[in-house]
């Protein structure tokens, strides 16, 4: 077995999707996450009574820094324990991606996210990763969330590529009721 280590690429490429994605959940329940100083751990801060959980799925839009143009949407469970999933209309095209796993931290209406994503191009060939964060509030009914999104996106080497900013409004919906708003 030789001693020389393989590039971080031929690495990933030898692990497949599944297993690389294990790696990138490790490491977001790592304590040292940060955004701009921020930790974002995996489990919920104690609820003051009469301020609802962000446990619960969501139908949110994602619109540019100006607010106004969309650009697109999408859908997020927050499950108990701290962990979520997510799916949007841009996973599969125009830059496809695979479905969002990530973690939250709630304190009182507040609500801070982390998620990542797979990038892959037309051929279907994984390119990058997708990681999002996400830092709002949810209204007094705690039905409405409103927040500040920052996506980064990466190479495969770990170089930042990108960077995107924008605004996300969600409302809250019961898979067990009809859908509509």
């Amino acid at each position: 077995m030789s001693d020389t280590p393989l590039p971080r690429r031929q690495f990933l490429a030898m692990l497949g999707a599944g297993a690389t994605l294990g790696v990138g959940l490790h490491a977001l329940q790592a304590d040292d996450i940060t955004q701009q100083q921020t930790p974002v751990v995996t489990t919920p801060t104690p609820l003051p009574p009469g301020v609802k959980s962000i446990i619960g799925t969501w139908f949110g839009q994602i619109f540019a820094e100006d607010g106004v143009t969309l650009l697109f949407r999408g859908m997020a469970t927050f499950m108990s324990g701290g962990t979520m999933m997510t799916t949007g209309q841009n996973d599969v095209a125009p830059e496809p991606r695979g479905t969002g796993h990530g973690v939250w931290r709630q304190d009182g209406r507040h609500v801070d996210n982390r998620l990542l994503k797979f990038l892959y191009n037309s051929d279907l060939q994984l390119i990058g990763i997708y990681e999002e964060f996400l830092s709002g509030d949810m209204d007094e009914t705690g039905d409405i969330f409103v927040a500040d999104a920052t996506v980064n996106i990466y190479d495969l080497e770990g170089n930042l590529t990108a960077t995107r900013t924008g605004l996300i409004t969600a409302k809250r919906f019961s898979l067990t009721q009809p859908f509509g708003f």
